[in-house]
């Protein structure tokens, strides 16, 4: 029994191997209005907080 299941999984690993993935043609994800691909490269600074502030708000 482990040969036969060895031997089938075998085979079925040769026949998935053997093709090749399509990918689909498909346009990509609209941005949001009034966003460009620009403006997601940019990166804007990072605005630290400490816990005094936090406690005095």
């Amino acid at each position: 029994m482990k040969k036969i299941t060895l031997a089938l999984s075998a085979v079925c690993l040769l026949f998935t191997l053997n093709h090749s993935a399509n990918a689909l043609v498909s346009s990509p994800s609209t941005l949001n209005p009034g966003t460009n691909v620009a403006k997601l490269a940019e990166q804007a600074p990072v605005h630290w907080v400490s816990v005094a502030q936090i406690e005095n708000s």
